[in-house]
C-alpha cells in the first residue's frame, strides 16, 4: 500500500545519478512518474474497495473462493440490503464448501441461514439453522432470539419468554432484547414488568420506537386513554405510517368522545384502503399482525366506528 514511499525516494537517487544527461533525467523522470501514479491509482482502487463491504468480499471471493467466511460474509451483505435470494445463494456455497476458520464463522452461518429463512416466513426451516448453531455454542444469544420470535408467532409465548431470558443473560446491552421481551412480557398480560422495561428503555435511549406503542398499550389496557393517546401520538410522529397506531387511536378517540379527532383519524385510514373495503381492510391488519401487533386490534369494534364516520359523512352529503 506504501509501496511509493520507497519508489519515490528511488526516483530522487536515480535524477540525481543522471543529472548529468538532461534528456536521460527527462525519460527517466517521466518514466518514474508514471510508475508512481500507477501505484497511487492501484492504492486508490484498493481503497475503495475496502470502502464497501460488497466490493470488499467480491474482491475476497475472487482471492479465496474456497473459504466458507468470504461467502458468509458476503451473503450477509445481501441480507442487511435485503436481496434475501442473493443472501441465500451465498450461504449454501459457504454451507458447502464447509471450511471455517474458527467455530463462531459456522455458528454465523447458521443462524444468518435461520434468517433468510424467516424473512420468508419458513419458520420450520429457519427453526432447523437457529437450532444447528445452538448445538456448537448453545448460548449463542441472536439466535436464542430467532427462536424466541418464532414461538411468539407460533403462539407459545412462554416459550418465547424462555428463549429470550436466555438470550437476555448472555447480552444484557442488546437493546432488541430487551424490546422482545418487553413486548413478550405484555402478551403474556405482565402489564407492569412490560412498562417497567419500556420506560427503562425509552430513559437510555429514547430514538427507539416499539417502547412507546408497548407503554400506550398498557396504559390502554389499563383505561387510562388520555396516557394511552399520548403515547400513540408520539409513537405515530415517529412511524408516520403505522396502521397499527392509527386504528388504536381510533378506538381511543372514540372512548373519550373526541368525535373530531375520529374523523380525522378515520379518513387518514380510508385514503389507505385503495380498493378495499372496510371490513376487508380491518381483517386483513389483523390477521397479518397475530401475535406481533403491539395493539390488540378490536375488529368489530374499529370497524364499526370506521363505518359509522363514512356513513354520516355520506348521509351528510345527501342532504346538500
Amino acid at each position: 500500500m506504501f509501496l511509493f514511499v520507497p519508489i519515490g525516494i528511488l526516483l530522487i537517487h536515480v535524477l540525481d545519478y543522471f543529472s548529468y544527461r538532461k534528456s536521460l533525467q527527462i525519460v527517466v523522470a517521466l518514466g518514474m512518474v508514471i510508475l508512481l501514479m500507477g501505484e497511487c491509482l492501484t492504492v486508490h482502487m484498493r481503497n475503495e474497495t475496502l470502502k464497501y463491504n460488497y466490493t470488499m468480499w467480491l474482491d475476497n471471493i475472487q482471492k479465496y473462493p474456497a473459504l466458507s467466511r468470504v461467502h458468509s460474509n458476503l451473503g450477509q451483505v445481501y441480507l442487511s440490503h435485503g436481496y434475501r435470494q442473493e443472501a441465500l445463494k451465498e450461504f449454501n456455497a459457504a454451507l458447502n464448501l464447509r471450511r471455517y476458520l474458527t467455530q463462531s464463522d459456522e455458528v454465523i452461518l447458521y443462524y444468518n441461514l435461520g434468517q433468510v429463512y424467516r424473512g420468508e416466513r419458513r419458520d420450520d426451516i429457519a427453526l432447523g439453522h437457529y437450532r444447528r448453531a445452538l448445538l456448537i455454542i448453545p448460548e449463542y444469544s441472536p439466535a436464542l432470539a430467532g427462536i424466541a420470535v418464532i414461538k411468539l408467532k407460533e403462539g407459545k409465548t412462554e416459550e418465547a419468554l424462555g428463549y429470550i431470558d436466555r438470550a437476555h443473560r448472555v447480552n444484557r446491552d442488546n437493546i432488541e432484547f430487551r424490546e422482545l421481551k418487553s413486548f413478550i412480557l405484555l402478551k403474556l398480560d405482565r402489564h407492569e414488568d412490560a412498562l417497567e422495561l419500556s420506560e427503562e428503555i425509552v430513559r437510555t435511549n429514547d430514538k427507539r420506537t416499539i417502547p412507546y406503542a408497548i407503554i400506550a398499550e398498557v396504559f390502554r389496557r389499563r383505561g387510562e386513554y388520555d396516557k394511552s393517546i399520548h403515547y400513540w401520538k408520539t409513537y405515530l410522529k415517529r412511524v408516520p405510517d403505522s396502521v397499527e397506531a392509527k386504528l388504536a387511536l381510533v378506538g381511543l378517540y372514540h372512548s373519550t368522545g373526541n368525535q373530531d379527532l375520529v374523523s380525522e383519524m378515520v379518513w387518514e385510514l380510508v385514503s389507505l384502503m385503495g380498493d378495499q373495503n372496510v371490513e376487508e381492510y380491518i381483517h386483513e391488519n389483523a390477521r397479518k399482525k397475530v401475535g406481533i401487533s403491539v395493539y390488540q386490534i378490536e375488529e368489530k369494534r374499529i370497524t364499526s366506528i370506521i363505518k359509522d364516520i363514512i356513513g354520516n359523512q355520506i348521509r351528510s352529503m345527501d342532504k346538500k
